[in-house]
């Protein structure tokens, strides 16, 4: 373990919150289960009134059950997400958040609050962006965006703190971070094999 504390600033945007909505519904199991059970009884029910109703054109139940489940899909992925964003004046606010051993630490003007590691139950680790996910009922998340931290070492150190005290950790795309790894790799020779 190690005292050293990160710190970084970072005004939140609204491409930002809509992937990292996207990610929370992607990384969690038991709500793609329910919007794949949902689209298949859609797509079961609008198939059995086409069968119950006599020269019903089949279909068009499911043409009505795909366009209902890509409005849901839509309105929860877009905009829903866009609505709260630019609704919450909290996302406009500059965030400074600091993580130790100790915890996170987030300042705004409106915000000033300690969170000590043993709240959050997962990392999920998106292209751009890091979420730090608590609650199990209704789960929250903390968006922390790649571009905050200073160079790739600081973003890998924060991983590392994050994964030393949190157990779940799930990776998405292809992360900033493996940039540290991938660069101490020096291939044995830059000359393809030779095939004949």
């Amino acid at each position: 373990m190690t005292d050293q504390e990160i710190k970084i600033e970072y005004f939140h945007t609204e491409k930002e919150y809509l992937a990292a909505t996207r990610l929370y519904l992607l990384s969690s199991s038991n709500l793609l289960i329910r919007i794949g059970i949902f689209c298949v009884l859609l797509m079961v029910g609008g198939l059995m009134v086409g069968i119950v109703i006599e020269d019903f054109p089949l279909w068009a139940p499911i043409a009505f059950a795909l366009l209902l489940a890509t409005s849901l899909l839509y309105n929860t992925l877009v905009q829903a997400p866009t609505k709260y964003f630019r609704g919450d004046a909290k996302f406009r606010d500059k965030h400074e958040l600091t993580a130790s051993d100790e915890g996170i630490g987030i300042k705004t003007p409106q915000i000033d609050a300690k969170i000590a590691w043993t709240l959050y139950t997962r990392v999920v680790e998106g292209k751009d962006l890091f979420l730090l996910m608590y609650g199990k009922d209704l789960p929250t998340m903390t968006l922390i965006p790649k571009r905050a931290f200073k160079n790739s070492q600081q973003e890998q150190e924060f991983l590392n703190l994050a994964r030393r005290h949190i157990s779940h950790y799930t990776r998405f795309g292809h992360g900033n971070s493996r940039r540290i790894e991938e660069s101490s790799y020096k291939p044995n020779s830059l000359n393809p094999p030779d095939w004949r």
